[in-house]
């Protein structure tokens, strides 16, 4: 009886231990993912401009963002799920002649796929009410002054290119 004890005793110890462990490790992976995206929006704070010439269209494809980072990130609940946001962008989506202009208000989130993080745009009004469903883009910081944008799932050929305004 004494050894299933003894036995008993130790493999209670072992989980443990070990499930204190992994709990640690996951933390610390967690902070330092927060700790990179809120690098992140430190970073994307202020105003761009975003440019792709197509030589299909002899068209130039513009977008002028900016993002105001809040202090912290807050969680936002809407219609569409609850997300983590960093802050808000106003962006202006235009060609050549500026007449299919789109602008949108927007709340911000971040987050990683992979090795490469997104952008994620929920449309938003002025109360910061997520009206629809979320813009998902890969984006690759080439420097903290341009960084390379493109819808979620399309190619690298389809990147804006974006330079610090301010």
């Amino acid at each position: 009886m004494k050894k299933r004890s003894l036995y008993l005793a130790v493999a209670l110890t072992a989980v443990a231990l070990f499930g204190c462990s992994k709990d640690g490790e996951e933390t610390v992976i967690e902070s330092g993912q927060e700790a990179y995206l809120r690098e992140l929006a430190t970073t994307l704070n202020g105003s761009w401009k975003g440019e792709l010439y197509s030589s299909v269209t002899n068209t130039t494809e513009h977008e002028d963002i900016v993002f105001k980072k809040w202090d912290k990130p807050q969680e936002v609940v809407s219609l569409f799920g609850t997300f983590t946001g960093y802050g808000v962008a106003e962006l202006h989506h235009y060609y050549d002649d500026g007449l299919l202009l789109t602008e949108d208000y927007c709340i911000f989130a971040l987050d990683t796929w992979g090795n490469e993080p997104l952008v994620i745009f929920y449309p938003c009004n002025d109360e910061l009410e997520v009206m629809s469903r979320e813009d998902k883009r890969n984006i690759e910081m080439l420097d903290g002054n341009s960084f390379n944008m493109r819808s979620y799932g399309t190619g690298e050929a389809t990147s804006l290119h974006y330079t610090r305004q301010n």
